[in-house]
This record gives structure tokens, C-alpha cells and sequence, in this order.
């Protein structure tokens, strides 16, 4: 018998058995419309350039890339293949433990460790890890260069930049925090000099405004100090939340997942991500007018993409049986922060002064942790920074004024400021800035 009449076979059996066909077509039908229950319902994919994907460099496409990781379908992964790795690599999510690359459409699983031994979890782990560039298909650029290590970071700017982004986004807040109760992790010590730092940055702004007064404004004169944010405000905006644009308060629904343009696959994608936030201190620069506090205000973080609703803090009354008071939720600034933020893990190294242009510049170096803080206290050293400089004029006899200049003048804050502190040193001796250093350092 020849193959072609072998091929044949089958048909023929099909035709002269229309019930053996008739039972394989249900069979198949019911196997198709079984599949897609498994998954969530389809929802129209996200068009975006995959061309313009590869970018280890940009912030921006990093920070795209991140927003597709959601809890609910990446969740409970250590820090060698986190959200952060996989976006390092090229990685977005799309689906439960699922990571595709927009440029190679390489797409993969990671297994779960669960039920497994201690060694053959780390080995697992191990194997992931190399994964996350080895997936990649041959000739993608995700497999020869990832991003920095160093991207994902608070790109810190110099002391009254930030100061100044810091007061714009509290004053956002208006009254919607007033009775939100705030927990955070800075001594009493360093409150009292943030606190300064704020007034004498107010005063600064006060003298640079009117050059010919010499004398703090009175209290009965009406003044910006009247009008200046709260603590808690400040606090608040200090830590890295802003309020998210109303656009972008849709009814909280399961986290849902997101790809970019590719080739079509049996599975479409889902959320299409949030627009990348301007570079500011990421967080910190959101200027918006004061809202009304409702039922769906969020707070946001534009790094590590964390949102949380303010009715979560509000007062709980208790069952009408109970006679306990009232239980309210506190906000705590940094557990609130997703584990891989910025804010929470030691990335970000304090800008250093260039001995010969004495311009303030990030520290790039290789590796990106080595001297790095986290992110709460690199912005809180920063904005002291100014403190300390502004009071090293005020006590040379210099107006606060004259070091408030945009920018030759913005160098002259922290450069001059550490001349007349070395000055001052020598003249008083040591012990006035040890004590000062170690009410900063708590």
C-alpha cells in the first residue's frame, strides 16, 4: 500500500462512520469552549511601538514596563526575580507568573517554588535568575545589554529644588489629610530640624521677593507662613506620595495585566499602564489643585506605582454592641510603599560636590548600592543639607537671601555653607556640629 493511500485511510473510516465524526466534533468543540473559562475574559490589547521598547537607558520605558506587574498575577518573588529584575531585563507581565518581551515576543512561566526544599528553591531561583536574560530569543538586545542597575533610584536634585517640589505637591493636599493619622520613621530630632529647614526656606523665598526687607515679617503681617503647608502634609509629600490625577481613579478592580503590540497569541492583554510620570524627585514635582476629599481620592507613589485609597485610614465605628471606641488605620509613609520601592531599599547615593566645577552630581557607580541609602533618608539628608547651609550664612552674617539665587546661586548654598561651617568649627570647635550630626542621624 502506497503512503498516499495510507493518508487516505482515516477519511474514509470518517465516512463510512458518521458517528465516530460526529462524536470527535463535539469532543473538539467542547475542548475549545472549556479553554478560554480557565483565564480571564479577553480584553482589547494595548498598542504600543515595540520598536521603540528597547531602551535600557530610559527611566520612563523602565517604569512602563513595571506597571504591569501586578499582585495579583506577580506576587511573592525575592529580590533576584522581582519586578524589578524582570523590568531590568526587558520583562512586562502578562498573566499569572507570565513575563513576555515586547521585542522578541519571547513569552515563559516562571514555576512555582512551593512545596519544594530550601536547596531546591534557592536552585530554582538561580535557574530564573539566568533566565531572565537567557529566555530572550537569539538576536534580541535584551540578551546582550539590560538596564543600569543604577536606574531605578530617586534621581535626588539640590536642596531648594527639592524643597521646593516638596512644598508644591503638600500644598496639593489642602485639608485632605486632617484627619488621617500618619505613622513614620523620623526622630523627634530630625522633625525639629526639618521643621527649620521649611521656615528658613519660607524666609529665604519672603527675602528673595522683597530684597529691601531686612527684618522677618511680624505676625500681624500677612505672610506665606499663614498660608504654609502642615506638617503632616509635608511628611507625607517628603515620603514620595502624591495625589493621582482623577483620570486615573477608575472603581478598584482586580489587578489585571498588560503587553505590548506583538504577535497575536492565543491570550489578549488586559490594563493599559499609567502615563509615566515626569521626572521630579519621581513623586515629589506633582503639582495639583487642592481637591475636595470624596470617596475615591488616591494617593500614589510614581515608583514603585502603589495606590491606596484614603477612606482606608478613615475611623471604623464599631457594631452598635460594642462599647469600644472608634479604631482608626494609621498611614505609615514607608510600609505603605510597595517592598521593591526606592523609598524602602538601599538605591539611592547622595549627590557629592565636584571639587572643580563644585556643582552637585550623582554618583554613578558600578554595581549602583555600594554608599546608596534608602530613599527616605537620602531626600531627608538632602533637605537638611539646605538647613545647614542656610544656617551657616545666617550666622556669617550673610542674608538668606544672597544664597538663594537660581542657579550660580544654588551652588553658592551648599559650597559657601560648608566654608562657613568649617569656619565656624574652627572657631567654636567641634562639639556644637558632633551634637548637631547626631540629633540628624537619630
Amino acid at each position: 500500500m502506497s503512503k498516499g493511500s495510507a493518508n487516505q485511510v482515516p477519511q474514509a473510516t470518517y465516512k463510512n462512520a458518521p458517528k465516530l465524526s460526529a462524536i470527535l466534533t463535539r469532543a473538539a468543540t467542547r475542548m475549545k469552549k472549556s479553554l478560554p473559562s480557565k483565564f480571564s475574559e479577553p480584553r482589547p490589547p494595548l498598542t504600543i511601538s515595540s520598536k521603540e521598547d528597547y531602551r535600557p537607558s530610559s527611566i520612563s520605558s523602565f517604569l512602563t514596563r513595571l506597571s504591569t506587574f501586578k499582585l495579583a498575577t506577580y506576587s511573592n518573588k525575592p529580590p533576584a526575580i522581582d519586578p524589578v529584575a524582570a523590568s531590568k531585563c526587558g520583562w512586562v507581565n502578562d498573566g499569572k507568573d507570565r513575563l513576555v518581551c515586547g521585542v522578541c515576543s519571547s513569552s515563559w512561566v516562571l514555576a512555582s517554588k512551593e512545596g519544594m526544599s530550601r536547596d531546591a528553591a534557592n536552585a530554582l531561583i538561580e535557574k530564573q535568575k539566568t533566565q531572565l536574560v537567557d529566555a530572550h530569543k537569539p538576536g534580541c538586545p535584551w540578551r546582550m545589554k539590560q538596564c543600569d542597575a543604577s536606574i531605578y533610584r530617586i534621581p535626588l536634585q539640590s536642596p531648594s529644588v527639592l524643597l521646593r517640589d516638596i512644598k508644591a505637591n503638600a500644598t496639593s493636599f489642602d485639608s485632605l489629610l486632617d484627619d488621617v493619622e500618619i505613622k513614620h520613621p523620623l526622630t523627634s530630632n530630625q522633625l525639629t530640624s526639618l521643621q527649620s529647614t521649611i521656615k528658613l526656606y519660607t524666609l529665604s523665598l519672603s527675602a528673595t521677593v522683597s530684597p529691601t526687607q531686612t527684618e522677618p515679617p511680624s505676625s500681624s503681617t500677612p505672610s506665606a507662613i499663614s498660608e504654609e503647608p502642615s506638617e503632616k502634609t509635608i511628611l507625607v509629600s517628603l515620603f514620595g506620595w502624591s495625589l493621582a490625577p482623577a483620570a486615573e481613579r477608575p472603581a478598584l478592580t482586580r489587578g489585571s495585566t498588560w503587553a505590548p503590540q506583538m504577535p497575536p497569541r492565543s491570550r489578549e492583554s488586559s490594563v493599559v499602564p499609567r502615563q509615566s510620570p515626569n521626572w521630579l524627585s519621581v513623586g515629589l514635582s506633582t503639582t495639583l489643585a487642592p481637591l475636595k476629599r470624596d470617596s475615591d481620592t488616591l494617593l500614589q507613589c510614581s515608583l514603585c506605582q502603589r495606590r491606596i485609597g484614603l477612606w482606608t485610614f478613615g475611623l471604623r465605628p464599631e457594631s452598635s454592641t460594642s462599647s469600644r471606641a472608634p479604631t482608626q488605620r494609621s498611614f505609615d509613609l514607608l510600609k505603605e510603599h510597595r517592598s521593591y520601592c526606592p523609598y524602602v531599599v538601599r538605591s539611592t547615593v547622595i549627590p557629592t560636590l565636584s571639587p572643580q566645577t563644585h556643582l552637585m552630581r550623582q554618583t554613578n557607580l558600578v554595581g549602583g548600592s555600594e554608599g546608596a541609602l534608602e530613599g527616605w533618608r537620602a531626600v531627608v539628608t538632602v533637605v537638611l543639607r539646605y538647613g545647614m547651609a542656610q544656617r551657616s550664612h545666617l550666622t556669617s552674617g550673610r542674608r538668606p537671601s544672597e544664597t538663594h539665587e537660581a542657579g550660580e546661586g544654588e551652588r553658592e548654598v551648599v559650597d559657601g555653607g560648608i566654608e562657613a561651617m568649617v569656619e565656624g568649627v574652627k572657631a567654636r570647635g567641634g562639639k556644637d556640629l558632633l551634637k548637631y550630626v547626631r540629633g540628624l542621624l537619630g
